[in-house]
């Protein structure tokens, strides 16, 4: 039991507990000298004690250390990435061969090339660097925009978002975490911020083709909480799992002539994303929806953003659930980032005093046991 416990790092709640405990005690402080009457501060209004990024970083950096360190571990398909790795050429001119051969998304391959080069071929170092970058674009923009980055980290952990990405499909999640990091670009409103997050979009979608779905999705979610361009994405949704046949026919079409066209086969081979991981996912969306009328007007402009691009996520989710979790699946993750920043501040603000601790209480309970049976179901606990 004990091995089993370090297996599956539950260790790592441990530490969040203590860093939880400790900014806890410095945002009583923040309130104290901040509120006129030395009242709890307004969250809504996004009246928060913020940690800096060194402490934002720090709070991520167990993950980022056992993501960088799993070479050896065999976990997923890091030996498949690390195979890779080994086989790419050390010069300019094996690498303009070696592109030669590579049929997609060659910018990733670009990437790995020149990290061997500085870091003369140790897998455990570029395993570490593209873990940090990960874990630092989460900690930057977390840190950014909300005082609940433990909280964050908690989430990300324990729905195993952890495990299914930065230990497993890195690649994606490198898209993912960079076009993360580039989102308060959009926030400034001005035509450079879109400018520059668009081409940082479409540079990580030489790395992962499904980057470029955040260019349309991102902007639509700017804006008020369930907008009209949001709600169309989010019928479209429903749509595609009334008429999942239909659906798929189109999806065969669009794809027939690209280097995804052998993806509808298998998601029809598929038996999709699970029910449980649905409403799991879905529950800061589903709250959204519940308390619609308890969103104030004046709430923090990220929160509206992350009401939206919860909605999509869900959206993604439940067309993932009747279609393919091998790729529709892989989707959400671009969005459901934004739910972790989401989720504390619904209970904050959709519950009271007496009611919104309980309601943590539940939602901890109940994130711990969905990571509990996903421990056991891959093995790690007995």
């Amino acid at each position: 039991m004990i091995q089993s416990f370090f297996d599956c790092y539950m260790w790592y709640f441990f530490i969040l507990l203590i860093l939880g405990n400790n900014i806890a005690g410095k945002k009583k402080i923040f309130a104290a000298e901040h509120s006129e009457v030395n009242a709890p501060l307004d969250y809504s209004k996004g009246e928060d004690y913020r940690i800096k990024i060194g402490m934002a970083i720090l709070i991520f950096l167990p993950m980022i250390i056992i993501a960088g360190n799993r070479a050896e571990a065999g976990f997923a398909d890091t030996f498949v990435y690390v195979d890779g790795f080994n086989e790419l050429p050390t010069s300019v001119s094996g690498l303009t061969s070696y592109l030669g051969a590579v049929q997609r998304e060659k910018g990733f391959v670009i990437f790995n090339f020149i990290i061997k080069i500085l870091c003369g071929g140790n897998v455990d170092f570029w395993l570490l660097t593209i873990a940090a970058i990960s874990g630092i674009s989460m900690a930057y923009v977390y840190s950014k925009y909300t005082s609940d980055v433990v909280w964050c980290a908690f989430f990300y952990f324990a729905s195993t978002d952890f495990f299914s990405w930065m230990m497993n499909g890195m690649r994606q999640f490198l898209a993912v975490a960079v076009v993360f990091a580039c989102f308060p670009f959009l926030m400034r409103k001005n035509l450079s911020g879109k400018i520059i997050f668009i081409a940082v979009a479409l540079i990580m979608s030489t790395f992962h083709e499904s980057a470029m779905l955040t260019i349309p999705l991102y902007l639509i979610a700017l804006g008020e909480p369930f907008n009209k361009k949001t709600m169309v994405i989010l019928g479209a949704f429903v749509l595609a799992v009334v008429f999942v046949g239909q659906f798929t026919n189109v999806m065969n079409s669009a794809l027939e002539n690209t280097n995804y066209g052998y993806a509808v086969n298998q998601m029809n081979a598929d038996t999709g994303t699970s029910y449980q991981r649905v409403f799991f996912y879905s529950i800061p969306a589903v709250l959204a929806v519940i308390f619609r009328k308890k969103i104030p007007e004046d709430a923090p402009e990220i929160i509206k953003v992350s009401i939206n691009m919860s909605l999509i996520s869900m959206g993604f989710y439940l067309v993932a659930m009747v279609t393919s979790g091998i790729y529709i699946g892989r989707l959400p993750i671009y969005f459901s980032l934004f739910s972790y920043i989401l989720l504390p501040w619904e209970i904050r603000t959709f519950f009271d005093k007496n009611m919104h601790q309980t309601m943590f209480y539940g939602v901890v309970g109940l994130y711990l046991v969905f990571f509990y049976l996903q421990m056991q179901l891959w093995g790690w606990i007995k």
